[in-house]
């Protein structure tokens, strides 16, 4: 059985994870995808990717695209491949492919505060006016 416990660090992969969640029985984090979803391996030093694909032929195009991973459970459409080592900013790149993650956007303090003061009046207590009220 699987350990899933946080994946707190690393590059660009792990911080690009728009869909991420505790387990439910014992706080652990993992990050879940369209296509799969990424935990840590028993050791805690590694990690587990499970992909679920289209087709038999669509899994054998994944694992080689994943060819820097170990398949550790070999299915007809899906499987689990190991990640020895934290990935690389191509790889990190790869994996978001493959499990349809999407990367978070990373803003300049500048483009932050241009979007704050924008949007700042828009959970404002009382009601702006815009313009007068036509009679």
């Amino acid at each position: 059985m699987l350990s899933r416990t946080a994946i707190n660090s690393g590059p660009c992969l792990l911080r690009s994870a728009l869909s991420t969640a505790p387990c439910v029985e014992c706080g652990a984090w993992h990050i879940t995808g369209k296509h799969g979803s990424i935990h840590t391996w028993g050791d805690n030093k590694t990690w587990v990717i499970w992909v679920g694909c289209r087709s038999g032929y669509h899994w054998t195009l994944t694992k080689a695209r994943l060819g820097f991973c170990t398949v550790t459970q070999d299915g007809d459409d899906e499987g689990c491949l190991r990640l020895h080592e934290l990935p690389t900013a191509g790889q990190a790149e790869t994996i978001r492919a493959v499990l349809g993650l999407k990367k978070r956007r990373e803003d300049t303090p500048e483009t932050l505060q241009r979007l704050r003061d924008r949007t700042g009046g828009w959970n404002a207590m009382e009601p702006q006016v815009i313009g007068e009220p036509a009679d």
